[in-house]
């Protein structure tokens, strides 16, 4: 018998849980040939998120779950999932049923019949969602197309499913500063995408926000992209070849504008120019130091996992 195992992150997501239990058990009940292990890691919830997993294990053991000391964030979660389950399909998905489970089946069907290595969820559109975070969401797609070494799908989203060598693979790469996406495009293996609506939330509120959302952005284009450490080289002659033109304007219009000041201006826009440049330098830099250190990527306080079977 296959097992599907399912990998759901969660941070504070109290309102959502139970109804996401209720539809992924219709789902479990239609595959009924197949084994399901759903792994919920909660990372670091301050509400009763905690709470409603212990709830869910002892009701039904193949919910299991994994809690954190504190927040580590999203992709330290799904880390978690891969380091802690094993099955012959893996799911990734969010708690708050913005990725349907009625595409689970027709994934499974897609993967387990070699069809593919990886079956994965687009949106059609970003209906439901702010103006502002559809804009930004284009033009994350558009700037990683152009500046990484990985292409990525417009609107893809982490829920797909795949089959375990994908897993593998994805579980082997032990790097600090994740970005799933970029990661499924770097290990490459055969995918196919499955196209869906957008759906809102079913309770509760999205746990990102603007900063949250840049800082994922900037993480992604710096994980797959040298651009901080080309753009250096551009902006200088860009810099450069402007100041001379403003110089040979300045004469032709007969400005009063001495050598003196055109070195002095130069002066400050360029150490303004080379700050910026050392912040873009700092991040790789910093990057290195945390490998370098080698810290955990979270830390476990409490485990719920019975392989899907029940406790004894």
């Amino acid at each position: 018998m296959d097992t599907i195992g399912i990998i759901v992150p969660c941070f504070n997501e109290e309102d959502v849980l139970e109804l996401f239990y209720k539809e992924m058990h219709k789902i479990m009940d239609q595959m009924s040939s197949v084994r399901f292990r759903i792994m919920f890691v909660d990372d670091g919830s301050r509400d009763n998120t905690l709470g409603i997993l212990r709830q869910l294990h002892s009701i039904d053991p193949r919910c299991e779950y994994v809690s954190f000391s504190r927040n580590f964030g999203k992709e330290s979660a799904l880390y978690a999932g891969f380091q802690n389950l094993d099955a012959d399909y893996t799911v990734l998905m969010d708690a708050d049923l913005q990725h349907p489970p009625a595409l689970i089946p027709k994934m499974y069907e897609m993967v387990s019949s070699g069809q593919c290595d990886c079956a994965a969820a687009f949106r059609k559109d970003r209906e439901g969602e702010s103006k502002i975070r559809a804009f930004l969401s284009r033009r994350f797609y558009g700037v990683m197309n152009n500046m990484s070494s990985v292409e990525m799908r417009p609107n893809a989203t982490d829920f797909r499913m795949m089959n375990r060598k994908v897993c593998d693979a994805m579980r082997n790469l032990t790097e600090h500063h994740r970005f799933t996406k970029g990661i499924f495009s770097w290990v490459g293996f055969h995918t196919e995408w499955i196209p869906y609506e957008n759906i809102e939330r079913a309770a509760g509120e999205s746990k990102w926000h603007l900063k949250s959302l840049l800082s994922y952005a900037l993480n992604g284009i710096t994980s797959y992209s040298d651009w901080t450490l080309k753009l250096p080289k551009y902006v200088g002659i860009i810099f450069i070849l402007g100041w001379i033109a403003s110089i040979i304007v300045l004469r032709l219009l007969h400005h009063a504008f001495t050598m003196p000041d055109a070195v002095f201006s130069l002066i400050l826009f360029c150490s303004g120019i080379l700050c910026f440049m050392l912040r873009g330098l700092g991040v790789y830099i910093y990057r290195i130091y945390e490998e370098d250190m080698n810290r955990p990527q979270y830390l476990v306080k409490e485990k719920g996992i019975t392989d899907g079977k029940p406790e004894e």
